[in-house]
């Protein structure tokens, strides 16, 4: 077999295994799957899968493997992953909905790929490939962009820390990570995109802090986030004002809905809070957005 195709096993709902006898040949499927979750892979349903009878719960890609293609391994109920550094081709949304995902290890000496922060990194694109519940981005300038579908159905994912130097997500970056409930960006953020469907589905969500670097905000963004009530803006009125939104309103109810903040680094004066009654700072203790109190006068 070397394909499967599109909505092959859609609505198999019962389905709780998936039994190979090979690996490696698993490997080599075309799951022709046109997004995440369109049926193709019967493991987004079954999660469970046995090799000669043994369950897969520390995976280990076979050396000799060259390319692992899109949705792989989408919905595997894995703890661990480990590559090889014969893997040179790592397809997108390969272990997306892996919820139980908290290790993950590139061999060294991959002349594509690295692993740091649990993360999977093409090291010469800088790109972030895929994350898990338990990932650290690194802040050391080896990534600037979050791929698409890198941390889609990390549900066990509560928080996450953006570094200064990503400067994109993609299409559904963090889609259905559900838990999610504290996105901080470190100072001096140069992010200037947020992907389409990038916190769609992210239900815990109560606040999120978007950097005055953010130039455009794609359709249904943050779609499916009910509990979004607050915005921290880094920039002014004016700022948010140029952002260019996908002008679909009702895609975009909770972000434009949530009461927003814009970010004063003293403490407003009166010509501030004459100009807008919600104005926020970092804390200094916890470094996470923090709202000003307006004193009596």
């Amino acid at each position: 077999m070397t394909s499967i195709g599109e909505n092959a096993f859609k609505g198999c709902d019962s389905l709780n295994a998936v039994y190979i006898s090979d690996l490696e040949a698993w490997c080599r499927i075309k799951f022709n799957d046109r997004s995440v979750g369109s049926h193709a892979n019967p493991l987004y349903y079954a999660h469970h899968l046995y090799v000669n009878g043994q369950e897969v719960t520390d995976l280990h890609i076979p050396n000799g493997v060259t390319e692992i293609k899109d949705c792989t391994f989408e919905g595997g109920a894995f703890t661990s992953v480990s590559i090889p550094d014969s893997v040179t081709s790592l397809g997108y949304a390969v272990f997306a909905y892996c919820y139980s995902l908290e290790r993950i290890e590139v061999a060294q000496g991959n002349p594509v790929y690295h692993s740091d922060g649990n993360c999977i990194i093409d090291t010469e694109r800088k790109y972030l490939m895929a994350g898990c519940k338990s990932s650290i981005i690194p802040n050391d300038g080896s990534v600037t962009l979050i791929c698409i579908y890198a941390f889609q159905g990390c549900r066990e994912l509560k928080s996450i820390t953006i570094p200064a130097n990503i400067t994109w997500f993609s299409v559904s970056t963090f889609e259905d990570c559900s838990s999610l409930e504290i996105v901080k960006f470190e100072k001096n953020s140069a992010l200037t995109m947020i992907g389409a469907s990038a916190f769609e589905g992210c239900y815990s969500l109560t606040s999120i802090n978007i950097p005055a670097s953010v130039t455009t905000i794609r359709n249904r963004a943050f779609e499916d986030c009910p509990k979004l009530k607050t915005v921290y803006y880094n920039g002014t009125a004016k700022d948010w004002e140029e952002i260019e939104i996908d002008n679909d309103y009702f895609e975009h109810r909770y972000l434009l809905n949530a009461t927003r903040y814009y970010f004063s680094e003293g403490e407003p004066d009166e010509a501030k809070w004459q100009e807008n009654e919600y104005w926020w700072h970092y804390d200094p203790a916890t470094s996470l957005p923090t709202p000003w109190i307006k004193k009596n006068s």
